[in-house]
């Protein structure tokens, strides 16, 4: 269930606490979905020095808008 939770706090990463999980997600092309990210409010954690715009790979580390840590690697 996906809900509003008025007081919530982010969880820190990478040493904070109330992190409830951790996703990996996989795409064929990460520059993509890094901006998607990014567009949608989400925010690196990682440096973007990780993906390689000209082959589309790698990985990068970021927290959703409420703050709830996820990576993106390349499938």
């Amino acid at each position: 269930m996906i809900q509003h939770a008025p007081g919530h706090v982010p969880p820190q990463w990478p040493d904070g606490s109330s992190q409830q999980m951790h996703i990996d997600l996989t795409t064929d092309d990460v520059a993509t979905a890094d901006r998607r990210v990014l567009d949608a409010g989400g925010r690196r954690l990682r440096p973007a020095e990780d993906i390689d715009i000209t082959t589309k790979k790698g990985s990068g580390v970021y927290a959703s808008p409420a703050g709830h840590p996820f990576c993106l690697r390349s499938a």
